[in-house]
C-alpha cells in the first residue's frame, strides 16, 4: 500500500509540474504573438535562448538570435503580419527541457499582393535558461498543399 501512495504523490507531483510548465510556456508563447503582431521584433527575440536555432520551411538552418532576428524581419517585411500558436502537445524531457508540438496560423498581406492564411504545424524544443523557459529548436511546415 504505501508504493501505491508513493506512486500516486508521484504522478500527482508530475501532472502539477507539468501544468505549472504549461503555463509558463503558454505566456511565452503569447509574449512572442503579442510582440510580432504589433511589430516588435527586437520583443519577439526575447523568447529564444541566445544560441537557438530556427528550421524554416525551405530554407537552410539559422543559428543564433541574430540570423533568427534577420529571419523573422524579412518574414515581416515579406508581408507576414500575424501568428497565431496554439500548443497541441507538450512532453518534458528532464527538469530543463521540454518539447512542444503546436499548430500555426499566419496572416500573410504581401505588398502589392493579396492576403492569404498560411496554416501549419510545429515542434519546439524548450530550455529553461536563467530561471526561464524559452525557444531553443524551432521547426515548422505548412499544412496546405503547394500552390
Amino acid at each position: 500500500m504505501g508504493s501505491y501512495t508513493s506512486t500516486k504523490k508521484e504522478m500527482i507531483g508530475e501532472v502539477n509540474k507539468l501544468g505549472d510548465i504549461r503555463a509558463k510556456i503558454d505566456a511565452v508563447n503569447k509574449e512572442f504573438v503579442d510582440a510580432f503582431n504589433r511589430g516588435d521584433i527586437a520583443a519577439a527575440m526575447g523568447v529564444y535562448t541566445e544560441d537557438a536555432t530556427i528550421l524554416p520551411p525551405n530554407a537552410e538552418i539559422m543559428k543564433g538570435k541574430g540570423a533568427i532576428t534577420t529571419f523573422w524581419q524579412g518574414a515581416r517585411e515579406m508581408g507576414v503580419k500575424e501568428a497565431k500558436l496554439e500548443t497541441v502537445e507538450l512532453t518534458p524531457m528532464g527538469d530543463k527541457t521540454a518539447c512542444e508540438i503546436g499548430k500555426y496560423v499566419l496572416k500573410i498581406h504581401p505588398e502589392g499582393g493579396e492576403a492569404f492564411t498560411d496554416k501549419g504545424k510545429y515542434m519546439m524544443i524548450w530550455k529553461l535558461e536563467d530561471g526561464s523557459w524559452k525557444w531553443d529548436s524551432d521547426a515548422w511546415n505548412s499544412s496546405l498543399p503547394p500552390t
